[in-house]
């Protein structure tokens, strides 16, 4: 499996192909963490919402080295280009391995903010004292109560919770229908030199 990305600020520039291999990629990664799939499809679906699911994605009108970027559109891209280092551009895995890194209980709120009760679409969801890591391992929650809290909690996008939840649906379906890598490849467990 290899990334698929295009260098562009423009909506749409991957296949719904390209997206596949980009999501079998992800899925391998943090399944083989032990995230549950409905975890993993909630933020599928925030990912296809900010990043396209192109690693090489910047904020759409703003234009190269604009504001956001990568997969899941971090703003500014420098919270990811100097956590990485040389060669950031091209470090795919190296999103995969930042997320994993803000995850961990020491690193919460990094970024993965904490919330109490919030309507989105006047719907009313509750996060009050909900972590990523609770997040990640989520067997209680339906799907939808996932992309909100991830949308909330960790993107703080537009909050279109509809667009999102379609889309992890499909994304869910995908990946139950795939079989993971039985182990993690070994380039995804090589670590960069992460700077604080």
């Amino acid at each position: 499996m290899s990334w698929q990305a295009v260098w562009t600020d423009s909506l749409n520039a991957l296949t719904q192909l390209q997206k596949e291999a980009n999501v079998r990629i992800i899925f391998s990664f943090f399944h083989a963490l032990g995230w549950t799939n409905n975890a993993i499809a909630a933020m599928l679906g925030n990912m296809e919402l900010e990043g396209q699911l192109n690693p090489a994605q910047w904020e759409n009108g703003y234009g190269v080295y604009g504001r956001g970027f990568g997969l899941s559109q971090w703003t500014p891209y420098t919270k990811l280009s100097d956590w990485l280092g040389a060669g950031w551009e091209t470090n795919y895995t190296g999103q995969l391995q930042r997320i994993n890194w803000e995850a961990q209980p020491e690193n919460q709120g990094v970024q993965w903010l904490t919330y109490g009760v919030v309507t989105i679409d006047g719907e009313t969801f509750n996060f009050e004292n909900y972590t990523f890591q609770q997040f990640a391992h989520d067997t209680t929650h339906s799907l939808r109560w996932l992309v909100a809290c991830y949308e909330q909690s960790y993107e703080r996008g537009t909050p279109v919770i509809n667009t999102r939840y379609s889309y992890a649906v499909s994304w869910l379906a995908f990946i139950n229908n795939i079989s993971p890598a039985k182990k993690m490849p070994l380039w995804m467990m090589c670590r960069p030199r992460w700077k604080r």
